[in-house]
């Protein structure tokens, strides 16, 4: 009986039809999730916009927690940093999981002020991804990032000799990623790249450049080498 409750919570918050998972599984997951829920009810109330329930876990920092919007269901991992200090903030949709020590930044610094990140519905973030939103970064709805992905939406310029390169403005440019993406181990996502819905990037590539709707991409720099479509 509690299983079977748990079991359709489960399926609810992370919408999903409800799976055959043990119960000695389940309840395992709701003695780890039940305080993660309780800081979540707590955290919230200082939060821009958030819909319950709303999980997050211990040692989570989130800093100018009034320009950040969080969806129902989402689920912020252990050791992750959030700083929603931006034009746009950073804004979680519905079930966007973020992994264990994964940073999601609207600003790098506070004295140079950026645009923001949005994470679309049912996007999965892996665990220690990077994300820097200060050109702006756009994660469509049913995406997958795998662990150590590292996304850049500003460089440095360092034409002047005579200036720290630290002290040089940056070079902004959005990054825009489509729904139902998938985003292998360790890939790096410089500024200014357009990724079509539907794309699939290999473990370890460099993506410089945008891609088509549907791409598969691999290496560095990352070169097309398919199209699902196909």
């Amino acid at each position: 009986m509690i299983a079977s409750i748990l079991g359709r919570f489960y399926a609810r918050t992370r919408g999903v039809e409800e799976a055959d998972i043990p119960a000695p599984v389940l309840l395992d997951l709701a003695m780890r999730r039940v305080p993660s829920l309780i800081r979540g009810c707590f955290r919230s109330v200082s939060f821009r916009q958030s819909k319950m329930p709303v999980f997050i876990a211990k040692q989570v920092e989130i800093r100018n927690g009034r320009q950040l919007v969080i969806g129902r269901g989402v689920a912020i991992g252990a050791f992750v940093q959030i700083e929603a200090y931006g034009d746009v903030g950073v804004r979680l949709g519905d079930r966007v999981t973020i992994g264990a020590q994964s940073s999601v930044l609207a600003s790098a610094v506070v004295r140079e002020k950026g645009v923001g990140v949005l994470i679309g519905q049912n996007t999965s973030i892996g665990i220690r991804n990077t994300i820097w939103g200060q050109g702006g970064v756009s994660i469509g709805a049913n995406c997958l990032l795998g662990p150590d992905v590292l996304i850049v939406s500003e460089n440095h310029t360092y034409a002047a000799t005579d200036v720290p390169i630290r002290l040089q403005m940056g070079r902004r440019a959005s990054v825009n990623i489509g729904s139902d993406t998938w985003i292998g181990a360790g890939v790096k996502i410089m500024p200014g790249v357009q990724i079509g819905h539907g794309s699939v990037i290999g473990a370890g590539s460099v993506v410089t450049r945008d891609l088509d709707p549907f791409s598969v991409a691999v290496g560095v720099p990352a070169r097309v080498i398919g199209n699902r479509n196909d």
